[in-house]
């Protein structure tokens, strides 16, 4: 058949990260490698964020074998497939969440690193948005009506602006 370009309906991170890998000589062995890679240090992250709140370990050890062995962490990761990338930003994500929760002074900070880890998962797969709603909870819950709408509406201008230029490449605006 006919090479035609991808647009309509997909975001350009993940095909870019493909191409940015292999571009650095990681191939489609390698690739995989790296994502797992990624995925266990996510996991890690989240451990310690754990860890950090006085957790008991056993509960530490347990969640970490589950993160350890789920089907979307352990089964497709042999694959250059999106979800286990979307898999570790979903894990960074909830260890996201918890800092939120314990550290309201940092609020800023969380707000800044959930909006970034938000933006590219979205733009790997915009499906992810639904990843960002229990930050929304969060804030609903712990700091009031008037701290969630102005993040919310911050959040949702920050996602319309750099989604405005892929949408006028496809051609969707306008």
């Amino acid at each position: 058949g006919e090479c035609q370009a991808l647009t309509s309906g997909y975001f350009p991170a993940y095909p870019y990260l493909i191409w940015f890998l292999e571009s650095i000589g990681l191939h489609n062995k390698l690739i995989p490698i790296f994502i797992s890679i990624l995925a266990v240090s996510s996991i890690i992250y989240l451990l310690l964020t754990l860890y950090r709140i006085n957790l008991g370990e056993g509960k530490i050890y347990s969640l970490a074998l589950f993160l350890g062995f789920s089907p979307v962490g352990f089964g497709y990761s042999r694959y250059l497939l999106i979800e286990p990338t979307l898999y570790i930003f979903s894990i960074l994500l909830l260890a996201e969440f918890i800092n939120l929760k314990i550290n309201p002074k940092n609020f800023k900070y969380i707000f800044f690193r959930v909006t970034i880890l938000s933006l590219i998962s979205i733009f790997l797969k915009p499906t992810a948005i639904l990843l960002i709603t229990p930050h929304f909870l969060i804030i609903l819950i712990n700091y009031g009506i008037k701290k969630f709408i102005k993040t919310f509406l911050i959040f949702s201008l920050i996602l319309c602006f750099s989604i405005i230029p892929w949408s006028f490449r496809d051609g969707g605006i306008g």
